[in-house]
């Protein structure tokens, strides 16, 4: 199944007033949807009588950049997909172009959505079918010194250039 959300909870900063309703805390995003994907194993295999994993296919979101918050969804996405064989990122986000709404820019345009949906579809099949999955460049190890921040990642390819176009600088200064 895919899954396309995280927005909203991304733009409520844990905070119960921005939400709408509940007591919602990111930092219980990455368990609830893992809880969610098995939820949907227990319940689909025991319908369908089905043998195989249910995979979840999702994007990783970047609204954490309109906001100018920290990206606590979309980290908690990037580490449920590599501690747990059952999730899928088949997209970042950070490089698309969005909607300006009102002062925030969270929603890609639709055409956006509909290459999403073609990710989704190649990263079900791989998985599936080829029983394959996509490496993704992520951090592994860091270093502070003194006001520097020196970051090394896996990247399954190089070289590796921070993207200062799509990648919106935050007040800080820092990326």
């Amino acid at each position: 199944f895919t899954w396309t959300q995280g927005e909203e909870d991304m733009r409520a900063s844990g905070s119960p007033s921005n939400y709408g309703y509940g007591d919602y805390n990111p930092y219980t995003y990455k368990d609830r949807l893992k809880q969610l994907i098995e939820d949907f194993n227990t319940d689909i295999k025991e319908i369908t009588g089905q043998t195989e994993d249910v995979l979840c296919v999702s994007y990783q979101l970047t609204s954490h950049t309109s906001y100018s918050r920290y990206p606590r969804i979309a980290m908690q996405l990037q580490e449920l997909a590599e501690e747990y064989d059952k999730m899928i990122i088949a997209k970042v986000m950070y490089d698309l172009e969005y909607v300006k709404e009102g002062t925030s820019e969270v929603h890609a345009y639709a055409r956006s959505y509909r290459n999403i949906g073609n990710l989704y579809g190649i990263a079900a099949f791989n998985a599936c079918v080829l029983n394959k999955r996509k490496r993704w460049c992520y951090p592994i190890d860091y270093n502070i010194r003194g006001n520097k921040v020196i970051i090394r990642f896996d990247t399954p390819f190089a070289p590796l250039v921070l993207d200062t176009k799509l990648i919106n600088q935050l007040p800080d200064g820092n990326y």
